[in-house]
């Protein structure tokens, strides 16, 4: 069993990952407060003179599954159905709830500015709640501020404000799995069938050929018991 890759089943209403969501919410933001910048990179440089500030930096602290959902500590299928492009195939969708810990650092020229855009930044996220869920967030909130720390990344201590978030993203993931039934099949072939048989292509697995390989079994196992 393997992953596909299907940009449509995420394309609409479904963010399938934590860079997915971060990507989204960085999007909006220059739109609206070009003048900051949104990264998950550290300010550049040691001196904070010469830094591009303000800037804000987002971290993933932890992820797991949600507890808000009765089955959300495992994953939930949701629909079965032969894979159209593969015979012998078929495609599974399954479904994942993780609530994500994730810590933005507001960093400033100063103090005042450091909040300033720490509540400009609170306000964006309560102003776009909405539209990062029609988008496939399914939840964005407050948790706390977290107490200030001096920066040890840079000469002088940086002004900065630390606030933490909670969000919720729904994984939906497309599984393509050969059927056991053809599995089967195979492992039934007989192994003293004729090597140049086989080289010759004549037998035809279900993932190149799919539906005429039962056919195509029988005629070579017919050969097979004339020719002995």
């Amino acid at each position: 069993m393997h992953l596909m890759h299907n940009e449509g089943l995420h394309a609409d209403g479904n963010i399938k990952s934590f860079d997915d969501a971060m990507e989204l919410v960085n999007n909006v933001w220059v739109k609206v407060n070009p003048a900051c910048t949104f990264s998950e990179d550290q300010p550049l440089g040691e001196d904070p003179e010469v830094m591009k500030l303000p800037h804000i930096v987002y971290e993933l602290q932890n992820r797991k599954h949600s507890e808000h959902f009765s089955d959300g500590r495992k994953p939930r299928q949701l629909k079965s159905y032969p894979d159209p492009d593969q015979v012998g195939h078929n495609i599974t969708e399954a479904s994942e709830h993780f609530d994500c810990l994730v810590e933005f650092v507001i960093y400033g020229n100063d103090k005042r500015e450091t909040r300033k855009w720490a509540e400009s930044f609170e306000n964006f996220i309560l102003t776009y709640t909405g539209h990062f869920k029609k988008q496939g967030i399914g939840e964005i909130l407050f948790l706390e501020e977290l107490p200030r720390e001096v920066s040890s990344k840079y000469r002088q201590d940086l002004p900065h404000r630390r606030l933490r978030y909670l969000v919720r993203i729904q994984r939906i993931q497309m599984l393509r799995s050969i059927r056991l039934s053809e599995v089967d099949v195979i492992a039934q072939i007989p192994p003293q069938l004729p090597t140049s048989n086989r080289s010759r292509g004549s037998i035809v697995y279900p993932s190149s050929e799919g539906a005429e390989f039962l056919n195509l079994y029988e005629r070579e196992l017919s050969k097979f018991k004339e020719e002995s």
